[in-house]
């Protein structure tokens, strides 16, 4: 039986802190503008509209993809995002 380890779990955003806020800056100065971010593996725009990754927020961006291509047998898509920005509480 393994023991149980109490406390908060650790935060689940992963990557260098800032890498995506600082690739997404130029939608937050282009409001409601959709723009091409690139080709990326399967649930990149996911992780973008969910908040996953460090200093992005659940609803601040809408994102899709688009124009599937399977590349050494996984699924990569053109990501097009636009920034909506913060949710007010």
């Amino acid at each position: 039986m393994s023991t149980i380890e109490w406390g908060d779990p650790p935060d689940p955003q992963t990557g260098p802190k800032g890498k995506w806020a600082q690739t997404l800056q130029p939608f937050r100065e282009r409001p409601g503008q959709w723009g091409k971010l690139g080709r990326f593996n399967d649930g990149t725009q996911s992780n973008i509209k969910n908040g996953v990754y460090k200093d992005v927020e659940k609803g601040e961006f809408e994102a899709v993809g688009r124009n599937k291509e399977i590349k050494n047998g996984k699924p990569t898509y053109e990501v097009w995002v636009r920034y909506v920005g913060k949710k007010e509480t």
